[in-house]
């Protein structure tokens, strides 16, 4: 998930965790990712990550599985 506010896309995650109920995410479950450990995207396993818009994901082709959260102020 990318959203550039950071307390909204915490809760993003994990009111996502809580819509799969009864079902539990056994993998790797990162609120926010530091950019330092950005090469985790490179991963062969199952992730659910927050990070910011401009956090250096552009070199991994993930366009199409990435959940883009807004927040509309309006």
């Amino acid at each position: 998930m990318v959203s550039s506010h950071k307390a909204l896309l915490a809760q993003a995650i994990n009111c996502f965790i809580s819509f799969i109920f009864p079902f539990q995410w056994k993998h790797v479950l990162i609120p926010i990712l530091p950019q330092s450990m950005i090469d985790i995207l490179d991963a062969p396993f199952p992730f659910l990550i927050g990070m910011e818009p401009n956090s250096g994901m552009e070199m991994f082709d993930l366009e199409h599985e990435v959940i883009r959260v807004e927040l509309d102020y309006g």
